[in-house]
């Protein structure tokens, strides 16, 4: 049996018959001995149990840690409140903050001050005594307009004017009412759109417009101690102002400029790297929008993720810096949605994660199989499989899964007999425009590590795509795949190749 290339990423080309790969809620992982089974695996994403509720609200949009202690953003059909979570049994509501569906931000200093923003409002939670004042944005004497966004940096909380280009700070540590001086502010003249959105990494301030950027740097100037960071002015700008994540030491977004919108860059220094595909970006220029796009980044057994979800679209996506491949992180069977999750924190000890259309706020881990109780669908589809378009005579399909890893006690079919996890194998011979009907695999029972998953007698084909599927709750771990046809080269693993020559 010859292998076939089968454990990669997303990539759905314009014209499926050029490539139609999938990776629904599975993961790509290098198998960096070099020696191994395979090049790559198949792992499946993290799944979701209940940590807390927020009570009556139907979104967690934004969180926070700080100090020991975990902040929430929750979201009625009208405002948008500030709870913390203590424990699974703890959840406080200090109180109301701006109305709902507007941006919401956090930031806070070693004073015990805590901001938050939140649909153009700006709020100070003293962290000491649990206490929620709102600071003035309308009147112009205290903070000098609607605040976009809020940040912090060597001691200054920074605040992003709505719908402008002037950056106001506070006075150093200190955010209440009296540490803001309408003086304190600076306008960003080094291009002529508005800021829209605002990032801090690396005690720099990044600032983009939607054509261009400019970092700032703490140089120390009286007023405002910023100024843009010689040579760091970068020529891409951004269209999702929610986008921009830091990641693997350096700052990820979506960006856009005069020339087009809708390509993910990574900053190399202050050089834009592009690190999506024609693929993901043609999937993003077909959603309704994409400036509504919201980015958090994660890091779980040793991937970095950047994770970007659309809203409107309600579609979800992650980038993973270990292998540079994209994956797909869906909730729901059949029609699939986007993931559960709208934010991200890691509390030292678990991630959590704020639930999109409830005011669950879950624990991501592989050690939930399930979406808090729902099944998880995972699929993988994989290149097209072709000799040179001549006629390839399909004799069998291999999957070559961990097998032997059912629950227990054992799930079962419809008359009560136990099973072992089930994989459905379909495949396409037109380039993934039709597809034969499911064939059901069985991954064995606990215990049945020897299992093989085959499909036999596919008939001929020029060109065939397999796919293959799974809901039911076990680790699904692909190692690799391998199909018997004649004529077919079989492709062997570089470290043998390379034994070979010696």
């Amino acid at each position: 049996m010859a292998r076939i290339a089968f454990t990669s990423g997303f990539y759905t080309s314009q014209s499926p018959n050029a490539d139609c790969e999938v990776a629904v809620n599975w993961y790509p992982e290098q198998i960096e001995s070099g020696v191994g089974q395979s090049a790559m695996a198949l792992y499946p994403t993290p799944g979701l149990g209940l940590y807390a509720t927020l009570p009556g609200m139907l979104s967690v949009p934004t969180c926070f840690h700080f100090a020991g202690r975990r902040f929430f953003i929750g979201q009625d059909l009208y405002n948008q409140y500030l709870f913390e979570v203590v424990n699974t049994q703890f959840v406080t509501n200090f109180g109301k903050l701006g109305v709902a569906n507007g941006p919401s931000s956090f930031a806070a200093n070693n004073a015990n001050q805590l901001m938050v923003c939140s649909s153009g409002l700006l709020f100070l939670f003293q962290l000491n005594i649990n206490t929620l004042t709102q600071i003035d944005t309308t009147s112009g004497t205290v903070v000098i307009g609607p605040v976009a966004q809020i940040s912090f940096s060597d001691g200054f909380f920074i605040a992003l004017i709505a719908n402008s280009q002037t950056i106001q700070v506070s006075s150093l540590l200190n955010g209440s009412a009296t540490g803001w001086s309408p003086l304190n502010f600076t306008i960003v003249s080094v291009f002529p759109d508005q800021v829209l959105s605002m990032l801090v990494d690396h005690r720099e301030v990044w600032f983009w417009g939607s054509k261009q950027t400019i970092p700032y740097f703490d140089a120390g100037a009286p007023i405002f101690p910023y100024l843009p960071v010689p040579g760091g002015f970068i020529e891409q700008g951004i269209i999702a102002p929610q986008s921009p994540v830091k990641l693997d030491n350096s700052v990820m977004w979506i960006g856009g400029d005069e020339r087009g919108a809708g390509v993910a860059w990574r900053a190399n220094g202050y050089l834009p790297t592009r690190i999506s595909t024609h693929a993901i970006e043609n999937q993003w220029q077909n959603y309704p929008t994409m400036a509504d796009a919201i980015g958090y980044s994660f890091q779980y057994l040793g991937h970095s993720c950047a994770h970007w979800y659309f809203p409107t679209a309600n579609k979800s996506w992650r980038y993973d810096v270990a292998t540079g491949l994209w994956h797909e992180p869906a909730s729901g069977i059949g029609g699939l949605q986007a993931h559960l999750s709208a934010c991200h924190m890691f509390d030292g000890v678990q991630h959590l994660v704020g639930d999109r259309a409830s005011g669950n706020i879950y624990i991501m881990s592989n050690a939930y199989l399930t979406d808090n109780g729902k099944p998880i669908q995972r699929i993988r589809r994989g290149p097209p499989v072709s000799s040179e378009q001549e006629f390839m005579f399909l004799n069998q399909f291999q999957l070559y899964i961990e097998s032997g890893l059912g629950p227990q006690p054992p799930l079962t079919d419809t008359e009560g007999n136990p099973r072992g996890p089930e994989f459905y194998f379909r495949m396409s011979k037109d380039g993934g425009h039709t597809w034969t009907d499911p064939v059901v695999m069985d991954g064995g029972q606990a215990g049945e590590f020897a299992r093989r998953l085959l499909v036999r007698r596919m008939g001929r084909a020029r060109s065939v795509i397999f796919e293959v599927s799974t809901t039911d709750p076990f680790p699904a771990r692909i190692v690799d795949a391998y199909l018997d046809a004649p004529g077919m080269e079989k492709q062997r693993r570089l470290p043998l190749k390379l034994a070979q020559m010696q």
